[in-house]
């Protein structure tokens, strides 16, 4: 009789403290960059179709795929107070607009106005001139 009762008083205090441990709250996310889209320009390159066998039994076995074809992707150029980045990724941004951001790795997470983020993929960055001489 004991061992069932010494069972239930360790689930009890296991659930507890995993309650206490792992709370359910998401922690909010902080963008601590700001700055605004001073340029954009449109990078272009070029990416091979896969090859593959005719799905349906073309004549002469044909295999179809293996062309080149031409991605267009628009750049952005965000200049914050210290640095000047180049985030690339749909949606385009519009020159002027405010933009707060995080950056985890070699990504820019940009806070949208309806409360979720666009991920963006930095491809450059850039110490801005101070104006000392």
């Amino acid at each position: 009789m004991r061992a069932p009762t010494a069972r239930v008083t360790f689930l009890l205090v296991f659930t507890f403290i995993a309650s206490i441990a792992w709370p359910n709250d998401k922690i909010p996310k902080t963008y601590p960059e700001h700055g605004a889209v001073v340029a954009t320009r449109l990078d272009s390159y070029s990416a091979t179709l896969p090859v593959r066998t005719n799905p349906y039994g073309g004549p002469y076995g044909r295999v179809q795929g293996g062309n080149s074809v031409r991605r267009h992707i628009p750049v952005a150029r965000i200049e914050t107070e210290t640095m000047i980045y180049e985030l690339e990724g749909k949606p385009a941004m519009s020159v002027g607009s405010a933009v707060a951001f995080r950056i985890e790795k070699d990504r820019a997470f940009v806070s949208l106005e309806n409360g979720k983020e666009q991920k963006y993929l930095i491809v450059g960055t850039e110490l801005k001139a101070s104006g000392r001489q």
